[in-house]
């Protein structure tokens, strides 16, 4: 209500068939106090972190909820259903009307950018990006879950269209990435 307030002009332009994609689920509570109405979704394997190979799907899988569940110590169902949930969603990324991701300049952050373009059958409709580094006026910028509804309505109007040589681009570094 305080954001309202303050920007009372501000209407978060996305529509209810717009989805939001996002290395975890840290802003969707902070974008709907906002004023967003589109579709949230979460991807949280972590990239960065534990054997990430370029080898069939399947072994992959087993791979990557074998490391999830070791490290984290989390349950190997509530990881294989999460897991298989996510690239449920993910593989429909292709179809969308309206995309928009959200990420910042760590390894979490921009392996899932990178994974995200290169496994894109063919790019949505309109396809477009919201990345930071920094944000003016915040001395130690650790993350878009830091920021205020405000300050997320903000970078909305920062976004930019995804190039149409982004996928091949991402598919080059997501290979390089996998090598051994």
């Amino acid at each position: 209500m305080a954001s309202a307030r303050r920007h009372p002009h501000f209407a978060a332009d996305d529509e209810s068939k717009t989805q939001h994609w996002r290395c975890g689920n840290d802003i969707e509570h902070s974008l709907r106090l906002a004023g967003f109405h589109g579709t949230f979704h979460s991807y949280t394997d972590p990239l960065s972190m534990g054997p990430v190979q370029d080898i069939p799907f399947a072994d992959y899988r087993s791979a990557r909820c074998t490391f999830i569940q070791q490290a984290f110590q989390l349950d190997v169902d509530d990881v294989t259903r999460r897991f298989d949930e996510e690239q449920a969603q993910w593989q429909h990324l292709s179809d969308a009307e309206h995309a928009v991701l959200w990420c910042e300049a760590d390894p979490y952050d921009q392996l899932f950018l990178v994974r995200t373009l290169s496994t894109l059958k063919k790019q949505p409709q309109k396809l477009e990006l919201i990345a930071v580094d920094n944000i003016p006026g915040v001395k130690r910028f650790i993350g878009l879950g830091q920021l205020s509804p405000d300050v997320l309505a903000w970078l909305w109007t920062q976004r930019k269209t995804v190039p149409a040589d982004a996928p091949a681009l991402a598919y080059q570094a997501w290979t390089a990435w996998c090598s051994p």
